[in-house]
């Protein structure tokens, strides 16, 4: 439960450049005794609308692949604080994920992400592919496992619910009024075939409810319009030659349909990708665990990561 997450976890403390006010992102470091060492951690970034509980199913796997893994709720989400003024970006989220990794004294990360965390990895790999350019320091990007996320804005079907949150009006009164059955169906159609457990519905609706996270989830979708502007520069992160790039893809996926896919394929040709089973949709680590975990160790052994 939420108050079990809260014990197994900390709490780091950012501060926006030039705000007055600080913000708490609660965060897991899970230690591994996998071969990849602690200097090399693997940094999950999760989607919307749930938290870094999504990645419980895959984390007894990736304890045998790394020795240390760190597990972020985004800020808005999860445990973590979530002020409902607050301009979520995939920018911002990257600040705050730079500013933790620099906490824990992190300064070369293996990233996984899935959604929305996507874009935000992306804007993590095009500052790590800046700073080798100009010979700066900073986070640098060793590898990158992406799994369903918009890469490509103008392909992207958001859901009725996501187009109606930014709404100024109608938008307000969802998340005022937020009734679980409508969040818990946003969820259901996030996945294919198999739906997820009751389980992972109530502690998905009892995440978002703490600390009035209903207030900021309004705010979140405006990433979508942040993708346009971060487009061409986004994917050109992922044409560098020194980063490897892997991209696992449920096609069962009604946001991010198959040909976003092709699309992929079609302008990232230098990255590898798996096409999973047609029954998988958008949480491929929840809805297939196993063949997620096989297929990334597969990436990581073809560029002698692992």
């Amino acid at each position: 439960d939420v108050l079990t997450q809260r014990r197994q976890g900390s709490f780091y403390w950012y501060k926006p450049e030039g705000s007055e006010s600080s913000y708490g992102i609660f965060y897991r470091v899970v230690r591994g005794d996998g071969p990849i060492p602690d200097s090399q951690p693997l940094l999950l970034i999760h989607g919307m609308p749930v938290s870094s509980y999504d990645w419980y199913k895959v984390l007894p796997g990736l304890k045998k692949v790394y020795q240390r893994i760190i597990v972020p709720d985004l800020l808005g989400t999860g445990l973590s604080d979530k002020p409902p003024d607050y301009d979520y970006t995939c920018v911002g989220h990257a600040d705050v994920l730079e500013q933790l990794m620099s906490h824990l004294g992190v300064a070369q990360v293996h990233i996984m992400s899935q959604s929305v965390g996507v874009s935000i990895g992306h804007e993590l790999l095009a500052r790590s592919n800046e700073q080798q350019q100009h010979g700066t320091s900073g986070l640098s990007v060793t590898s990158m496992l992406l799994m369903n996320g918009a890469m490509f804005p103008e392909l992207y079907k958001p859901q009725l619910v996501q187009k109606l949150l930014l709404q100024p009006v109608i938008g307000y009164a969802i998340v005022l009024f937020l009734p679980k059955m409508i969040y818990v169906n946003s969820i259901r159609k996030l996945f294919g075939e198999t739906p997820p457990e009751k389980n992972y519905e109530e502690t998905a609706w009892a995440l978002l409810r703490h600390k009035d996270g209903n207030m900021a989830i309004r705010k979140w979708f405006y990433y979508q319009m942040e993708r346009f502007q971060q487009a061409d520069r986004w994917i050109a992160s992922m044409h560098s030659p020194n980063v490897p790039v892997h991209y696992i893809y449920g096609p069962h996926d009604k946001i991010n349909p198959m040909y976003t896919f092709e699309e992929f394929k079609s302008r990232v040709p230098s990255a590898t990708f798996t096409l999973l089973p047609a029954h998988v949709g958008h949480c491929p680590m929840i809805e297939e665990p196993d063949r997620t975990l096989e297929e990334y160790k597969h990436f990581l052994k073809a560029h002698k990561l692992l």
